[in-house]
């Protein structure tokens, strides 16, 4: 009866509870229950095993790790009616439904005279090819006509973990009510996800979560933004309107797309897209760049950037500048600025990419070989240097029992030296600029965000 462990007394008497047995357990009681514990041991050692397997083909092979699958939020349909048909129904978008679009010959004549006098449209290798121009065109006429809607989105996410969203930014050009302006007003939206309000950025990406600049930041569940965000597609993108049409807007819009895809937001097939990026190949070419140095280009001022509600109207602000046929001649971006080689094949290009490789691994090789050559001259350097170093000590332990301290003089310097620098007046820190804290509110519906975000605007006056 000693020989029964603890744990099968608790069994025995009907314990549900079980007790893990402690590391000194399995050492003491190896001599008596090894082939009951081998499995154990042997499984432990497997999954050791397994993980350090795991480890060392994903540092070998990054590109063949199985992604972990992304978790989609399904939207009900009820719930996307209720909150589409409530958005609808607000008496800003029924007034903007009210309003007919007028047609302006004198946008398309600027257009036509663009084309007409700009002999680098048709020089610009980007737009040799006779449907990429006729498409760009046709989009220029659309944004710089007013002729329509323009959405722009951005999404940002958690550095450690690009699959889990942390902002919506939101930036809403509506010509309807507004053609003729001199300078038009956008709709701004910035939402932040309640569940990830404290996954924030800082190591790799800058962190300006809290900055937004249009107005107040609004903190949602992902449902409930995902609603939102929904209810707004259905309007400017899958509801019929008069005589206007809606672009999606963004920089690299296939990402902002796919994160918007796993809070349950469905886009129609037949979306129009007007991507910063492809516009801005036209004068950088394939290498592209930063929406920052994209707005640095064309004079936009900015600030905070990587916040999403900011990143969405600067995106909106970038491409209206990048479809205005003035600022495009004003700021010579129909000039490709970079050379360009031939288009390559695809054997062509595995080719050159073996080539890359093989020049890397050759200058990985040299850069090896002078390290090993390196480190024994500096080892000889180490010997000289210790030799010299430990003379020199001796020297200054001489020549120290020598001098007389400058307390046993009578002078008093020392103690007035230490206290000249106990009173030395400390130079006065810069004082840091606050930064620009928006204000949060947290809405618990979808229904409730539109009521909030688009119930206080002022009334449309037709007259």
């Amino acid at each position: 009866m000693s020989e029964i462990r603890e744990v099968e007394m608790k069994e025995a008497a009907g314990h549900t509870e079980r007790r893990q047995p402690r590391h000194h357990e399995y050492k003491d009681d190896d001599h008596k229950n090894k082939d009951h514990y081998k499995h154990h041991y042997h499984k432990k050692s497997n999954e050791g095993q397994l993980n350090f397997r795991n480890r060392s083909f994903e540092r070998d092979h990054p590109s063949k790790v199985a992604k972990r699958k992304i978790q989609v939020l399904e939207i009900h349909q009820e719930y996307r009616e209720r909150v589409s048909t409530h958005l609808q129904s607000l008496p800003k978008f029924k007034t903007l439904d009210d309003i007919g679009w007028l047609a302006m010959p004198m946008y398309d004549n600027v257009v036509d005279q663009y084309i007409s006098d700009n002999a680098n449209l048709t020089s610009n290798p980007r737009l040799t090819d006779k449907t990429t121009r006729n498409r760009f065109i046709e989009n220029m006429r659309s944004v710089y006509g007013r002729k329509s809607i323009l959405f722009s989105v951005d999404v940002e996410a958690w550095e450690l973990d690009t699959n889990i969203i942390t902002e919506i930014g939101i930036a809403i050009y509506d010509p309807r009510d507004q053609q003729v302006a001199m300078i038009p007003t956008f709709q701004q939206i910035h939402i932040r996800i309640k569940e990830n309000l404290y996954k924030l950025n800082g190591r790799f990406v800058p962190e300006h979560a809290s900055n937004f600049n249009g107005g107040v930041s609004y903190i949602m569940t992902k449902y409930e933004a995902g609603s939102f965000v929904q209810s707004l597609v259905d309007y400017y993108f899958s509801k019929t309107k008069q005589d206007i049409g809606s672009f999606l807007v963004g920089h690299d819009l296939p990402g902002d797309i796919k994160w918007l895809t796993t809070l349950g937001v469905k886009f129609p097939s037949n979306l129009s897209r007007l991507d910063t990026v492809h516009l801005l190949a036209l004068t950088l070419g394939k290498q592209g760049t930063s929406l920052g140095n994209a707005l640095n280009m064309v004079k936009i001022p900015h600030a905070f950037l990587h916040n999403a509600g900011n990143d969405a109207y600067y995106t909106l602000l970038l491409a209206m500048t990048l479809c205005d046929p003035q600022c495009r001649i004003k700021f010579n971006l129909d000039v490709l600025r970079v050379k360009e080689g031939p288009i390559l094949t695809k054997e062509e290009k595995l080719a050159k990419k073996e080539l890359k490789r093989q020049q890397r691994m050759e200058a990985k090789e040299k850069e090896a070989k002078e390290k090993v050559k390196n480190g024994t001259e500096e080892e000889e350097e180490d010997k000289d240097n210790v030799s010299g170093t430990l003379a020199n000590s001796i020297e200054e332990v001489n020549l120290s029992k020598d001098e007389i301290p400058t307390e046993a003089s009578g002078n008093g310097d020392c103690t007035k030296n230490k206290i000249d620098v106990v009173n030395k007046p400390k130079k006065k820190s810069k004082k840091k600029h606050p930064s620009n804290i928006a204000e949060s509110i947290e809405i618990t519906t979808a229904i409730d965000a539109s009521l909030k975000i688009f119930s206080n605007e002022s009334s449309i006056n037709l007259e």
